[in-house]
């Protein structure tokens, strides 16, 4: 009996120890330079762009659902996020930023979440992430949309530690095709 006791003791704090605890949020501002290379056309220098609004219109709040119901919430502003890693992209790819006289990107989040599936030995999470981007011109007239997504998996014993990473790939991806669409690059580049 006192051998029962303890065995189910030590099952239910091995258990317990691969549920994962997020706490009161998770962070969004992760985003990853995946391809430094984004747009290799740019890197004369001469190309200018303005980073404009981009605005969070996805139909939930969480950043996370996990297998169980809970939502989690992103600790920061996740337009705010995604603005600033295409500007940080951009940088990397040459071009100049200015507010001035520039055509200019804008976008709407449309979806950035991850599903947490807590299992034993090693949990899963899988995140998506999907935005729609504009290029107008210094007028203000539209000259491109295109709607671009990401995904990114993992499988992990302890993966409370590695959702913002998963979340910030699949967000880098979705950047990542935007920054490779031939398309954009081409209204960008004439």
């Amino acid at each position: 009996m006192k051998t029962t006791k303890i065995l189910i003791t030590i099952l239910l704090s091995t258990l317990s120890a691969c549920a994962p605890s997020l706490g009161s949020g998770v962070r969004v501002n992760t985003i990853p330079d995946t391809e430094a290379r984004a747009i290799s056309n740019f890197n004369n220098g001469t190309i200018k762009l303005n980073v404009g609004v981009f605005t969070d219109e996805r139909s939930e709040s969480a950043v996370v659902q996990i297998q169980d119901g809970v939502s989690v919430e992103p600790i920061g502003n996740v337009a705010s996020a995604v603005s600033q890693a295409f500007e940080r992209r951009l940088k990397l790819s040459g071009v100049r930023l200015s507010p001035f006289d520039t055509p200019t990107l804008s976008g709407a989040i449309r979806e950035w979440k991850a599903d947490l599936a807590v299992g034993f030995p090693s949990s899963e999470a899988s995140a998506r992430a999907t935005f729609m981007l504009e290029l107008r011109d210094p007028s203000g007239k539209a000259l491109y949309s295109g709607i671009y997504k990401g995904f990114s998996t993992l499988e992990h014993p302890f993966i409370e530690g590695k959702i913002e990473g998963v979340l910030g790939e699949a967000m880098g991806q979705a950047i990542d095709q935007a920054l490779n669409d031939p398309n954009l690059i081409n209204l960008i580049t004439r």
